[in-house]
């Protein structure tokens, strides 16, 4: 699946319907969200997002002073994002769908931060945030039920 993904960089935008893969066009169903930038390492995700494929383990995301390094470490392993320090998650088409997330600071991000980040993953429809915080303290987030 790499292969496929090596023509995308990781500031792909997608613009339009329709998402290149194998050769194929494949539809997304959404509502104009990926007239957004993808998150850096965000291909792959969006990438089995637009087969309807969900990752087997949890959507790791990186945020804070070393996301870039962490992500890169654990990006041939395990399905990664990241989001660099000072960065607005806002920007960014979260391509987690359906997914559990584990959210690790990697430095540098205070509760506030840790919070607007897993309101906009909320937003896009992960169904569980799992953040750990730099000092090990796991805080989790869900979607109200009602």
């Amino acid at each position: 699946m790499r292969r496929e993904l090596k023509n995308l960089s990781p500031r792909t935008r997608l613009t339009g319907q329709q998402f290149e893969g194998n050769s194929e066009k494949n539809s997304i169903n959404n509502d104009n969200q990926f007239s957004k930038l993808l998150p850096p390492y965000g291909k792959e995700a969006a990438f089995l997002l637009s087969w309807g494929v969900q990752p087997r383990n949890d959507i790791f995301i990186f945020a804070g002073l070393n996301a870039w390094q962490k992500a890169k470490a654990f990006g041939d392993t395990q399905v990664v994002l990241c989001l660099p320090l000072g960065t607005d998650p806002s920007i960014y088409f979260w391509p987690v769908k359906d997914c559990s997330i584990l959210l690790i600071d990697t430095g540098g991000l205070n509760i506030t931060d840790v919070e607007k980040i897993s309101y906009h993953l909320l937003l896009s429809s992960a169904s569980i945030v799992r953040a750990v915080l730099v000092n090990y303290t796991l805080v989790v987030y869900r979607r109200d039920t009602a």
